[in-house]
């Protein structure tokens, strides 16, 4: 009987040792799994994280945004004056009628004429209205959508080595209510983008 005990021991033991060295083997791989997961998270420390750029202060700061709107600025300028210029021949030619009609000076080809000639310039100046109107949205569509590209492909290089999930647009009245500042990287992205501006002037 002695023997059959030391005999059952000696498997138990066996087994005992055996079922160790196999709960080794399966640990090994999640410890190395995870030993890779910690390199890849000190590598990229930002991976699923959350960030946002506040679109008030890029317009504000943007140096290319800023001379752009300058030049948009003094186009709209440009074509205002031209309506004033052509509103005020339209009322002088109308005050000159006006005055013949008074003191009896006027004659029925000159009012025929004048008539006219106001229909013309009316015209004119509505047509001209219509076209810089049009021309106006279509330079503030352009640059909006030069924007959006200029920041679209900045925010791509600059996501390359940070490794944000999410990059959002946060702005006075948009659908985000409220951003911490510490995910805020507005600063990088203003500096970036004026740093690149001044190479491409270069």
């Amino acid at each position: 009987m002695a023997f059959n005990r030391i005999k059952l021991w000696g498997i138990a033991s066996a087994l005992v040792i055996g079922l160790i060295a196999c709960e080794q083997k399966k640990t090994e791989p999640v410890q190395e799994e995870k030993e890779v997961q910690k390199e890849e998270i000190q590598e990229f420390p930002n991976e699923g994280k959350i960030a946002y750029v506040n679109i008030d202060s890029l317009e504000k700061h943007y140096v290319y945004l800023n001379e752009k709107r300058k030049e948009l600025n003094n186009r709209q300028n440009a074509i205002e004056n031209e309506l004033k210029r052509m509103n005020t021949q339209y009322e002088s030619k109308m005050k000159e009628l006006q005055e013949k009609y008074q003191k009896g000076t006027l004659t029925q080809e000159e009012a025929e004429k004048g008539e006219k000639d106001l229909m013309s310039l009316q015209q004119r100046f509505e047509q001209r209205q219509y076209e810089t109107q049009n021309e106006l949205l279509s330079l503030q569509e352009n640059l909006m959508r030069d924007l959006q590209e200029k920041l679209n492909n900045f925010i791509e290089k600059y996501n390359a080595d940070k490794k944000y999930a999410y990059i959002l647009s946060y702005g006075e009245g948009g659908s985000i209510l409220y951003a911490d500042p510490k995910y805020e990287i507005t600063n990088d992205v203003i500096e970036g983008m004026n740093a690149e501006e001044k190479k491409d002037k270069e």
